[in-house]
């Protein structure tokens, strides 16, 4: 959901809401389940592709810029909408049910577990930046092989002092802290 949001918000879009997928809805696609309308297209033709051309690294750098930056305890995610709004709950982590809007489906993500993804996506996106250039000489790891080797010990971001860990532990790290 964190990345359909993500996507969500890239000038120009990537991937629609679910609001514009309705919309895009014939009456053969009306679905609701329990009282919930869970209607959207599904002729993906009728879905215009997106005149987005960020590239992959682009958009993996700024994912982890993105969410290393967001307001978590102010706001929440609304894929339905494509837009954040203010969090209705005390919970860590608030991600809208995109068709149940009242549940929040990142309830069980406590503060601590959220606290290490956002450092985990600063630190990444601070391995990212420090290496966009590729060197001249091809004797240092760029881009994302640099995310994926060991870190040097020592260097400091955004306050954060880094930890003499594996980078592919890092990136673990990060991908579980995303499953819920």
């Amino acid at each position: 959901m964190m990345v359909l949001f993500f996507l969500q918000r890239r000038q120009p879009p990537i991937v629609p809401t679910l609001d514009q997928l309705k919309k895009l809805a014939d009456a053969k696609d009306k679905e609701v389940i329990e009282g919930f309308d869970c209607t959207f297209v599904s002729n993906l033709n009728k879905i215009t592709p997106t005149s987005n051309t960020e590239t992959l690294d682009v958009l993996l750098g700024d994912f982890f810029e993105f969410y290393g930056n967001f307001a978590f305890n102010k706001n929440s995610l609304n894929i339905r909408k494509g837009k954040e709004q203010n969090k209705p709950e005390a919970s860590a982590l608030h991600i809208q049910n995109p068709f149940e809007e009242n549940l929040n489906i990142s309830k069980n993500v406590n503060a601590a577990q959220l606290q290490r993804f956002v450092n985990l996506a600063r630190d990444s996106a601070w391995i990212l930046q420090q290496m966009e250039k590729r060197p001249l000489d091809n004797s240092k790891p760029w881009g994302l092989v640099a995310l994926l080797q060991a870190s040097e010990p020592g260097r400091v971001s955004k306050g954060f002092k880094r930890l003499n860990v594996l980078n592919s532990d890092r990136v673990k790290d990060l991908l579980n802290s995303l499953k819920m």
